[in-house]
């Protein structure tokens, strides 16, 4: 899947090589755009991973490390994962039982990230279980009941930013 880049730039990425992450601006204008495709219309299970230079917040509001969402309902997402309130990582689904395409599954993160550095973020979805991850190390699991799987849309696919949210 390919995306459109929108004011961000080439940096050294995690390993320290130049020119493989991308670095996104303080500004809900810099961000990355993939277009719907089969391969993101995730079915029954998922996971979200990324490396995520993690610099400090200048408010508790959420900021997005990626988001499949739905503009028609102000930044609503079909799954994703988020930075928020000093850097605890949430993780959301929105499974498919869901009545009324409002309701959504999300996890926190008990760990915070390491401020200053690269941190490996993960978050998967089994039908039951949520869980979240730092750095390869499980930090938090909840078991959602029954098996279920995940709303499907053609929403496009956000790095770095939630459109159409109102923050």
């Amino acid at each position: 899947n390919n995306g459109t880049l929108f004011n961000v730039d080439l940096t050294a990425g995690y390993t320290g090589e130049s020119e493989t992450a991308y670095q996104f601006r303080h500004s809900n204008q810099s961000y990355i755009r993939v277009p719907h495709s089969t391969s993101l219309s995730l079915n029954r299970e998922m996971t979200l991973m990324a490396w995520v230079y993690y610099e400090e917040q200048a408010s508790n509001n959420f900021f997005t490390i990626m988001e499949k969402t739905n503009p028609d309902f102000e930044g609503h997402s079909r799954y994703g994962l988020w930075v928020y309130n000093g850097g605890i990582v949430e993780v959301c689904v929105e499974p498919d039982s869901c009545p009324n395409g409002l309701c959504q599954r999300c996890l926190d993160t008990k760990e915070r990230l390491v401020e200053g550095a690269w941190n490996h973020v993960a978050g998967t979805y089994d039908g039951t279980f949520l869980r979240t991850y730092i750095n390869g190390k499980l930090s938090s699991e909840f078991n959602y009941g029954g098996n279920t799987g995940i709303s499907q849309t053609n929403f496009e696919l956000f790095l770095g930013t939630d459109l159409y949210s109102l923050n």
